[in-house]
């Protein structure tokens, strides 16, 4: 498919307000770009599911890049869940060679109105003044994924113990094979 130009100044125009939506809901992308790729430019959903793919991995490995310069990121963990989240993704691709697009449609409908229904659902909790994913941090860890970061609020250091990792490794399989 070849662009012309203002195709190619629309996407590029989309995808910035996409990259900010995306880092301000804490979302990948995908969730905008397939159906603008899909309605906006035709594109079958196969190819618009793929080219969400390559934009969401360059935009994730930035975000990461960044993180890992602040010390936000646990790497013993992280390249745990990473080996699965591969392995999903390249289960996942290989069943959706194998789909029918019906049944593409059908699951990225099923699987945005859950995202946002969430999203929404956290958000009148924040609104009501509840409190939204509060974990409990122990004071002493020595666990094998134990870890630190520097609290940018209050310069000081949070410790704290990585629990349920074994519960995760399917977790991140299946968020694999969703994405």
């Amino acid at each position: 498919m070849l662009l012309s130009p203002s195709d190619f100044l629309i996407l590029l125009t989309c995808g910035f307000f996409i990259s900010l939506l995306g880092s301000l809901f804490g979302l990948g992308g995908g969730i905008f770009i397939v159906p603008l790729l899909y309605f906006g430019f035709n594109l079958p959903m196969h190819e618009a599911i793929a080219c969400s793919l390559l934009c969401i991995t360059a935009a994730s490995m930035m975000s990461a890049m960044a993180k890992v310069r602040t010390g936000m990121i646990n790497i013993r963990l992280s390249k745990m869940l990473e080996i699965s989240s591969i392995l999903g993704a390249i289960f996942g691709a290989l069943v959706l060679q194998a789909l029918n697009v019906r049944v593409i449609k059908v699951m990225f409908i099923t699987i945005t109105t859950f995202m946002a229904w969430n999203m929404l659902r956290d958000s009148f909790k924040k609104l009501r003044g509840k409190t939204v994913n509060q974990y409990f941090i122990p004071e002493n860890t020595s666990g094998e994924y134990a870890d630190s970061y520097e609290d940018k609020s209050d310069g000081k250091t949070v410790v704290y113990e990585t629990q349920n990792v074994l519960r995760a490794v399917p977790v991140s399989l299946g968020s694999g094979m969703l994405s």
